[in-house]
């Protein structure tokens, strides 16, 4: 399993990133996506992570690759308007794009930071195990296209 370069002291970016390459966008899915099994009670037990430790990874990633959503109550907002669901476990069912799965994936992380509990209730109620799937959704989208373009050209297989 590939780990992410655990630095102390991760500052939040001062601008959120939303354009990124295929090949980038790809790699950084990938680093997401290798938890998946962790999150699935029948591969869980074989791997030496627990799900705390990845959800704890998931924040590292959006650190380390400057995709933390800074205005994450708005966005939620809108999310929650698009798709006309409330709950953030509702909303892990739906055909969310990259950038609305790192909105929650942030939602999560501050809320656990301030109110704790939002992990293990994420992990317990299959959030992170379906944001997940749709993670690697996305990028067998992205690997059966020839589409070497940006985000923004990409984001149409969300």
């Amino acid at each position: 399993m590939r780990k992410i370069d655990e630095k102390t002291g991760y500052e939040i970016p001062s601008k959120r990133r939303t354009e990124f390459q295929k090949d980038e966008l790809l790699d950084i899915i990938d680093f997401f996506v290798q938890y998946r099994a962790i999150f699935d009670e029948n591969s869980a037990k074989s791997l030496n992570c627990s799900p705390q430790k990845a959800a704890h990874d998931f924040t590292m990633l959006l650190y380390h690759y400057g995709i933390m959503d800074l205005n994450y109550f708005e966005n939620l907002d809108e999310i929650r308007a698009k798709y006309e669901k409330r709950h953030i476990r509702d909303l892990s069912d739906e055909k969310l794009d990259f950038n609305e799965i790192m909105t929650i994936f942030t939602f999560i992380h501050r809320a656990e930071r301030h109110a704790g509990g939002w992990y293990r209730d994420c992990i317990k109620n299959g959030t992170y195990l379906n944001l997940l799937k749709r993670l690697e959704e996305i990028k067998n989208k992205l690997n059966e296209g020839d589409n070497h373009g940006s985000m923004s050209e990409l984001r149409k297989l969300g």
